[in-house]
């Protein structure tokens, strides 16, 4: 958080804790989504230079630099001052996977960026799995077990539930299909077309804001699961589905 701070002076990272705690040579390690923070690199540089530590940080993907036309308009402008302001103060950077590990390697040489560390790949998981325990739950509306197909994500277009929505035809010849998550952006048509044919006739759910328990039941009751996204820094639903076997 950036605490302690008033209109004359410019803020640095100074919680009460933050400052009882650092010492000299730390590192802080942004894992989050820090880029709607006005002057995010600013105050990196300031509180570094105050404290004499470290800075790291996380990519998930760099989507909105590589396939602005996916993504909200103001995400990407705000998004890519973020990113060009803050990749040359890293220390050391980190990503989900491989792929995103490359894709900010091959922004950082576009853009003549040196970067002061290699980028270190850290898969990410998922926290469902055989043996750990959820309680029982039956989702509203969910159809019955074995007797759908399973889309888990936000549905926005970079997710390609369209595609799905075209498979999907003749209705009455295919099982029903659940897609899992909140409404996006960028889907106005598709959800006026799902909204024009009843749902495909009610041959599409969609299920919103489901808890932990709600999601594994959708995917334990599955017949399997679809994941036609253009593209992912890593993909989580596919690890989710191959944790309960499908």
């Amino acid at each position: 958080s950036a605490a302690n701070m008033d209109s004359a002076t410019e803020p640095t990272v100074e919680s009460d804790e933050f400052v009882r705690s650092v010492r000299p040579g730390d590192i802080l390690l942004a894992l989050g989504a820090p880029w709607s923070y006005p002057d995010y690199a600013g105050l990196i540089e300031r509180t570094r230079a105050k404290f004499g530590i470290r800075f790291g940080f996380l990519v998930y993907d760099i989507i909105p630099l590589r396939r602005p036309e996916w993504c909200d308009r103001g995400l990407v402008r705000i998004f890519r001052a973020w990113f060009m302001s803050v990749l040359p103060l890293a220390d050391y950077i980190f990503a989900i996977s491989k792929f995103s590990a490359d894709d900010l390697a091959g922004f950082a040489a576009k853009e003549s960026i040196t970067l002061r560390s290699s980028v270190n790949v850290i898969p990410i998981g998922t926290g469902f799995g055989p043996g750990e325990f959820l309680p029982v739950a039956d989702p509203r509306g969910l159809p019955a077990p074995g007797s759908y197909v399973l889309l888990v994500s936000t549905i926005e277009a970079r997710k390609n539930h369209m595609l799905l929505f075209r498979v999907w035809r003749p209705a009455d010849k295919v099982p029903t299909l659940v897609f899992a998550g909140r409404v996006g952006w960028l889907v106005a048509d598709l959800m006026q077309q799902l909204e024009n044919t009843d749902y495909l006739g009610r041959k599409i759910v969609v299920m919103s804001d489901l808890s932990d328990a709600e999601l594994a039941a959708v995917y334990r009751g599955c017949l399997f699961t679809v994941f036609p996204s253009f593209y992912e820094g890593w993909g989580l639903p596919v690890t989710e589905s191959l944790a309960f076997g499908k």
